[in-house]
């Protein structure tokens, strides 16, 4: 796979602007292209090892089976996921005195879908790379953004299948776990006293002390994105978000034979599935979100009849969903490389002075 483009430099065509050797952990197209690479090459041994396990045969006649009335809505599910979840990155953004020009925000925030195949999508931290490059905005600002998606979105993800896990009595750690997870996060943010000490330890380290300044600002930004109003606003917004691929879950399996499908059990297994393959962090979650959706939704709940409509129904929602985002993000990605000629240089917040490339009208910085 080749490189994602890399946008020009105000300096020359040739130059790696805005990845230079600064932001090589954070921004290099090269080292990014490698991340999307690993889950490629993961999803396609997934891919051949679930078409081994079930019987190749009847699972291709699943996919023949399959009513393609529905595919039109389940993207439009997918994209409507997406729209929602621009609108909290967007809020997120202005929560923190950023207004880019929608048309920039959005750009941005698509392209990082090329990273939803990475260890809890964590690959998307490149978006903060790209409104620096595009809107001057600081990386560490744009970071802290990224951090509180994900978070809100386990926390939506959480919600919804919790109703599931309760009547259940099943899934009960991988809930707990990804509630400690953001409940550590957002204490560490929040809490002077647990944040110094973190803080404190890595002075300590010659290795790490120089990351103590970086961590300070992303922390400062971070604390007006976890307080109850902005947390509140981001949760609803992502509960919205991921219900829309809930029913797109449902509708695959409507679509599909030998299958017996209830929304809400639907919306419990995919949201579930989806929380558990962000906690093991796998690539874009694969193996494990496609394991908990085809032994949920077979053996578990018996939405499905067969070993191979229960697959079907996974490996579909899944192009649907993370495939389709990855195609969208390197759409995006190609159009940005294209249309931004111009902008700040790029490193640390501290890099991005204001005598630098003026911003484009409509952006801002905070004070």
């Amino acid at each position: 796979m080749c490189s994602p483009p890399i946008p020009c430099s105000p300096h020359g065509t040739g130059s790696r602007w805005p990845y230079d050797r600064r932001s090589r952990h954070a921004g290099d197209p090269a080292l990014s292209s490698s991340r999307v690479l690993l889950g490629l090459l993961f999803g396609a041994v997934v891919l051949v090892a679930l078409g081994l396990w079930a019987d190749g045969r009847a699972l291709m006649d699943s996919f023949r089976a399959f009513d393609l009335r529905y595919v039109a809505p389940v993207l439009g599910l997918t994209l409507l996921n997406y729209l929602i979840r621009f609108g909290k990155w967007h809020y997120y953004l202005g929560r923190l005195g950023h207004h880019p020009r929608p048309t920039d925000s959005a750009l941005v925030f698509l392209s990082g879908l090329s990273m939803a195949a990475t260890p809890g999508k964590l690959g998307e931290l490149v978006k903060a790379r790209l409104l620096a490059a595009r809107s001057g905005v600081p990386a560490a600002d744009t970071a802290s953004v990224v951090i509180a998606e994900r978070l809100t979105d386990v926390l939506a993800l959480v919600l919804i299948s919790a109703g599931g896990v309760v009547a259940s009595g099943r899934g009960v750690f991988v809930l707990v776990s990804a509630l400690v997870l953001i409940g550590g996060v957002v204490a560490v943010t929040a809490s002077d006293f647990l944040a110094g000490r973190i803080f404190g330890l890595l002075r300590r380290m010659p290795k790490l002390a120089g990351l103590v300044p970086k961590l300070e600002s992303f922390r400062s930004a971070s604390l007006q994105l976890v307080r109850p109003g902005p947390l509140l606003v981001a949760t609803v917004l992502s509960v919205l978000a991921w219900g829309c691929e809930c029913v797109g879950y449902h509708l695959v399996l409507v679509a599909l034979p030998d299958t017996s499908p209830s929304l809400p059990t639907a919306a419990f297994i995919y949201a579930f599935a989806t929380v558990f393959g962000a906690v093991t962090f796998l690539p874009g979650g694969l193996l494990a979100t496609e394991g908990s959706l085809i032994g949920l939704s077979g053996a578990v709940f018996g939405l499905a009849a067969t070993r191979e409509a229960a697959t079907a129904g996974a490996l579909l929602i899944r192009f649907a969903t993370l495939w389709f985002g990855v195609l969208v993000g390197f759409c995006a990605w190609g159009v940005f490389a294209r249309t931004t000629t111009t902008a700040s240089p790029v490193g640390d917040a501290s890099h991005t002075p204001e005598s630098a490339t003026p911003i484009p009208a409509g952006t801002s910085r905070r004070e």
